[in-house]
């Protein structure tokens, strides 16, 4: 009798242990199935990151965008603070805004607001489609119009204004130097604070005007007030149409 009760507690004691046996396969069993998840999870991860040699992938790229601001499709913000909202933009630098398709600001506080707009530089602003702002403080808001230099402003629709302060509100119309303003289509206005407000017309030189159609002033102080007319030299002015007035 004694020894049938030894064998029966051997066997519960081997009972019990092949039960401990089982309990810690089965916690093997979900260690192994934990681990090949996490092991999926990372291949997945590090196949996802970008090669070192030839960086590529898919989707929008973020570097610093700024928090609470809408992310465009395929579009890329790197520097601080940069916003690139638009479909495919490009903001790049300090607190530059890309909010239109296609568009690019790079610099400093610059803004390119419409589809296809570039800024660069420091608190450029391009605003309509197409637009190219650059320098400090340029703005670019005609179709298709150029602003570059400082604080010279394009409004008018494929126009430049270039240098400093100047303004180009014509159709096609460019303004160069200082303070020039080219108001009429298709002017020019070049030197220093020379105002062409005719179509067609062209000044250059030192404080000139011309307002008539097809006009040209050159000189210091000249005034073509008529068409056709061309003023040259100083203080001149023309009286009729076509007229020519130089003065040695």
């Amino acid at each position: 009798n004694t020894r049938i009760g030894t064998a029966e507690s051997n066997i519960d004691e081997l009972n019990m242990a092949m039960q401990d046996v089982q309990s810690s396969v089965t916690g093997l069993n979900t260690a192994v199935g934990q681990l090949s998840s996490d092991l999926n999870t990372l291949r997945g991860s590090i196949a996802a990151k970008m090669d070192k040699a030839n960086p590529s992938g898919t989707g929008s790229l973020s570097i610093n965008r700024k928090a609470g601001t809408v992310t465009g499709n395929f579009s890329s913000a790197t520097g601080y603070n940069t916003t690139a909202s638009g479909e495919a933009s490009h903001a790049e630098g300090l607190t530059c805004i890309a909010t239109g398709k296609g568009a690019h600001a790079e610099g400093l506080d610059t803004q390119a607001t419409a589809l296809h707009a570039h800024s660069e530089g420091t608190l450029t602003k391009a605003t309509d489609a197409s637009s190219h702002a650059e320098g400090n403080g340029t703005e670019a808001s005609g179709n298709s119009s150029h602003a570059e230099g400082g604080s010279a402003k394009a409004s008018g629709d494929f126009s430049h204004a270039e240098g400093i302060t100047t303004e180009s509100t014509g159709e096609g119309a460019h303004a160069e130097g200082r303070g020039t303003i080219a108001s009429g289509d298709y002017s020019h206005a070049e030197g220093r604070s020379g105002t062409a407000s005719g179509v067609n017309s062209h000044v250059e030189g030192f404080q000139t005007t011309a307002t008539g159609a097809n006009c040209h002033a050159e000189g210091r102080y000249t005034y073509a007030g008529y068409a056709n007319s061309h003023t040259e030299g100083e203080g001149t002015k023309s009286g009729t149409q076509g007229q020519h007035v130089a003065i040695a």
